[in-house]
C-alpha cells in the first residue's frame, strides 16, 4: 500500500524546517585572545606549587625541591638541605623568567639566581651562584 501527500504538504514541511539537514552546523572559532588575555593564560600556567628533585652540576649531589608561585609572590624551599627563602623578579614576567633568590633560613647558598622557564607541564629550573654564567644546578618541575 502506498501512501501519497499533497504537495503543497512537502512544501509547508520544508519551509518548517521538517526536511531540513541533520547535519550540525560547522563550529565557529573562538575569536583570537587579546595580548592582554594572553598573557594572562600564560599567568595562569605558572601559578601554584611546583616541585621535583635538583641536581648539582656534579651529578652527584641531589635535593628536593618546592616553589610555589602565588600571584606575584615567589617562595622557595629545599626540604632536604634544608632551606628555603624568597625570589624576585628581574625583568617583567614572561614564558621564561629570570629571578634573583634570597635564602631567608637554613644553610643554602644565598643570593643566586634562578631562571625558569615552561615546558608543556614541566617547570625547567636552573641554578646560578652569584655573578656567575655557570649554571651550577638543575631540576625538571611538576604540578
Amino acid at each position: 500500500m502506498r501512501y501519497w501527500f499533497p504537495a503543497g504538504l512537502c512544501v509547508w514541511a520544508l519551509m518548517a524546517g521538517a526536511c531540513a539537514s541533520t547535519q550540525p552546523e560547522p563550529a565557529v572559532p573562538p575569536p583570537p585572545l587579546t595580548e592582554a588575555e594572553r598573557a594572562a593564560e600564560i599567568e595562569k600556567q605558572w601559578q601554584g606549587t611546583w616541585s621535583g628533585e635538583g641536581v648539582q652540576k656534579n651529578g652527584l649531589t641531589t635535593w628536593t625541591v618546592w616553589l610555589t608561585i602565588d600571584g606575584d609572590n615567589y617562595t622557595i624551599k629545599y626540604p632536604s638541605i634544608p632551606c628555603e627563602g624568597t625570589l624576585a623578579l628581574l625583568s617583567p614576567p614572561g614564558e621564561t623568567r629570570e629571578l634573583t633568590e634570597t635564602i631567608t633560613s637554613g644553610a643554602c647558598t644565598s643570593d643566586g639566581t634562578v631562571k625558569l622557564r615552561l615546558d608543556g607541564f614541566r617547570m625547567l629550573y636552573e641554578w646560578y651562584a652569584a655573578g656567575s654564567d655557570e649554571r651550577g644546578a638543575t631540576a625538571i618541575l611538576t604540578q
